[in-house]
């Protein structure tokens, strides 16, 4: 993506929980993906992520994973933006 960053909207979803493991946090947007410290209780596929990247990719943005410190997750999103005109 060759915008510059005043035509990008960044959009961050932070938790505080368990993380992802490092090793895991590109494999985390493959579908059908779980890591294997996620709870066998825990409902759904590991479709959202591959979805989002898929639709966000499709409109020229990206996403990705970092872990936070002092426990959890973020996900940032970069979107381009369109200017009326």
């Amino acid at each position: 993506m060759t915008a510059s960053r005043k035509d990008l909207l960044r959009i961050a979803v932070l938790d505080r929980g368990p993380g992802v493991a490092s090793a895991d946090l590109a494999r985390i947007f493959q579908p059908f993906f779980r890591a294997s410290n996620t709870q066998h209780s825990t409902d759904g596929h590991g479709l959202g992520l591959a979805i989002a990247q898929h639709v966000i990719s499709a409109h020229g943005g990206r996403i990705g994973a970092s872990l936070r410190s002092g426990g959890g997750l973020c996900v940032e999103m970069l979107l381009p933006v369109k200017t009326p005109g």
